[in-house]
């Protein structure tokens, strides 16, 4: 019996997914932008999207010095020093300024189906690299920046992943992941400095010692 009705379960629970996938897919078909609850420099409500003149000077700013050459971390550091939050109230890091450099929807237009649930059961978010149709919707929202501006942007983007392609890839270590920073909990990473090896707070290396202030441990005292 409990056999049967896991079975009834385990279908009621695909047939559901099945149907909300449907409806969402089908909206994406025509080109409804479907689940943006947050996005930093925009006010979202459930009946419309709004610029945020408070926060879209931000995003203008942000695209600006990634145009400029300026690195992640040295804006990301910028703008923490200067309290300026995410669209969630957490700090700044070079991967969320990536992220909003490489964020198309600031050009008032929508990738739809960049991501997916994998299954009904695990529901994990997953990049769709071409398992799903994707879906480009125009004039969806109000923008923030240029089109000139953005494809200005994808350029340094695109120049800095063909340069990380002849870098080679980092090696696991046997304490990667196993040493964590006394002050925020993040763990240790393996660093290169001026020629010296040694491990020190994430943290530390991507916002600077006014986020945190991890103390360096040379790679042979570890050992």
């Amino acid at each position: 019996m409990l056999t049967i009705l896991a079975s009834y379960a385990q279908e009621e629970s695909l047939s559901a997914s099945e149907n909300q996938k449907w409806r969402i897919r089908k909206g994406f078909e025509n080109g409804e932008l479907l689940n943006l609850r947050f996005l930093f420099g925009y006010h979202i409500t459930k009946d419309c999207i709004e610029v945020d003149e408070d926060t879209a000077p931000v995003v203008r700013e942000i695209f600006d010095r990634v145009i400029a050459g300026e690195s992640f971390g040295d804006i990301s550091r910028d703008l923490n020093g200067r309290g300026i939050t995410c669209a969630l109230g957490g700090k700044w890091c070079a991967q969320r300024i990536r992220e909003t450099a490489g964020n198309e929807k600031y050009t008032g237009n929508a990738m739809l189906q960049k991501t997916y649930r994998n299954n009904h059961l695990e529901k994990k978010q997953v990049t769709n690299t071409g398992e799903l149709p994707m879906f480009y919707a125009e004039e969806t929202h109000p923008a923030i920046i240029a089109k000139d501006t953005f494809e200005a942007a994808q350029a340094v983007l695109q120049r800095m992943r063909e340069a990380a392609k002849d870098r080679p890839r980092p090696q696991k270590s046997e304490f990667t992941g196993k040493i964590h920073c006394p002050f925020c909990g993040k763990s240790y990473k393996r660093n290169t400095s001026n020629g010296s090896v040694g491990w020190n707070c994430s943290t530390y290396l991507s916002q600077g010692k006014a986020s945190c202030h991890g103390k360096k441990i040379p790679d042979a005292t570890l050992r």
